[in-house]
């Protein structure tokens, strides 16, 4: 029991320490706000209860566990972008993601909580040096854009069953930051070949915008004897505020600040939140369970006032299955493994090259586990192909490994023991 307590409490804190190494799952993540990730598993979860292994895709759910849970997981990644002209570029990160707890009580009661850090990674687009036309000298520009921002989600839960309905509610509290940085580059030469460099000077503008939101979201999830299983959550934005801070500054080459131009700080403002849905339907049967989910963040109308990215409706389709061939205890133990595979479109909440860009995943899983199955590894590999070089000008692709721990135990008050 201790050691149980020791290890969450461990990777709760740790988890916490790390949160600037947040976790985006597209390489499409660097280009707006809107794509602060809904959840961080890419399988369908929305109708499929089970008594060890949490998902946030649908609190409800949760009123299937049998002990205290905790669930944390971590991603490693590797991204690679190509354009159309034949550039590419590849990059890896690790990161950790995801931290449930839940506890049953009473009567068919829980309480729950749920903590996920996601990041907007850095992302920087240089441009070529060009001829400034207006200027009466030989001058010539280059931008060097860069954006990142940050996000953490926490939230709260509360939820019961009643037959074979069970109902959960959360209060989720969001807060992060985006950062817009715009370094400028002036080079002046002598004469109109542009050989014979005069002076240079490095300007940059940064537009900083913190935020903070409040949302209350309701989950159902019906199982129904026949093996039909239903569930739902809604997401609703009840209150949204930002506040920008901005400046222009004169730099060196190496963004040494040598002079502070202007600064301006506005005060806080309300801003717009998407609302989020999801929809689910799963069928078991012996020990296969197919699934289903549909899930969508209306960003189309909304104004986050956080960036300048015209965002529309972020729509996902996932379908999958889950097998363990046995639960029996004493069976063998490849028998207790449960397997698991998934297939997902995604399309973007934004445009790229005019278009829609669209996210097309294949994820595999293996649930292994082990103290007498209070316990399991769970280990995910997805491939992701986001975007299309034809339609787009861009294509990435991601491979992602998910290492997940999940614990389970019974909280009881020792007994002490007396004699007379």
């Amino acid at each position: 029991m201790k050691s149980f307590y020791s290890l969450s409490l461990t990777a709760f804190l740790l988890c916490l320490a790390v949160t600037p190494l947040m976790s985006y799952t597209s390489p499409f993540s660097a280009l707006s706000f809107g794509d602060f990730e809904p959840t961080v598993t890419l399988q369908p979860g929305t109708a499929v209860g089970d008594s060890l292994n949490l998902s946030a895709h649908n609190y409800a759910t949760w009123a299937q566990i049998v002990n205290t849970t905790f669930s944390v997981r971590s991603s490693l990644y590797f991204h690679k972008l190509e354009q159309q002209d034949g550039r590419t570029s590849q990059y890896d990160r690790f990161a950790f993601e995801e931290i449930l707890f839940a506890m049953p009580f009473a009567e068919r009661h829980f309480f729950g909580f749920s903590y996920y850090p996601v990041a907007v990674s850095e992302y920087s687009a240089v441009s070529e040096m060009t001829e400034l036309s207006n200027s009466f000298e030989y001058t010539k520009t280059r931008t060097l854009e860069s954006r990142k921002g940050s996000i953490a989600n926490a939230s709260v839960i509360y939820g019961f069953s009643v037959s074979d309905i069970s109902v959960a509610a959360g209060a989720s509290f969001r807060f992060g930051n985006y950062d817009i940085t715009s370094r400028y580059h002036y080079a002046t030469y002598w004469d109109s070949d542009f050989s014979n460099l005069n002076w240079e000077k490095f300007f940059e503008r940064k537009n900083t915008a913190g935020f903070a939101n409040f949302t209350p979201d309701i989950s159902v999830f019906y199982r129904s004897p026949s093996g039909l299983n239903a569930g739902a959550k809604i997401v609703i934005p009840v209150a949204t505020s930002y506040s920008k801070k901005s400046s222009f500054k004169r730099t060196t080459s190496f963004g040494t600040v040598l002079e502070t131009i202007s600064e301006d700080e506005s005060p806080s403002e309300n801003s717009d939140w998407p609302l989020e849905f999801g929809l689910g339907l799963s069928y078991s049967i012996n020990n296969l369970t197919l699934a289903y989910d549909y899930s969508s963040m209306l960003f189309d109308g909304t104004e986050t006032r956080l960036d300048d990215t015209i965002l529309n409706d972020r729509t996902r389709h996932s379908a999958g299955f889950k097998y363990r061939p046995s639960s029996r205890i004493f069976d063998s133990y490849y028998k207790r493994i449960t397997y698991s595979g998934s297939f997902s479109v995604e399309k973007r909440p934004y445009r790229f090259g005019g278009k829609d860009i669209s996210d097309i995943s294949q994820t595999i899983g293996f649930l292994l586990p082990f103290n007498n199955d209070r316990s399991a590894i769970d280990i995910t590999v997805s491939h992701t192909s986001s975007g299309n070089l034809s339609d787009n000008g861009i294509e990435g692709r991601s491979f992602r490994i998910t290492f997940g721990f999940i614990s389970s135990d019974r909280w009881k008050l020792r007994k002490e023991r007396y004699t007379d």
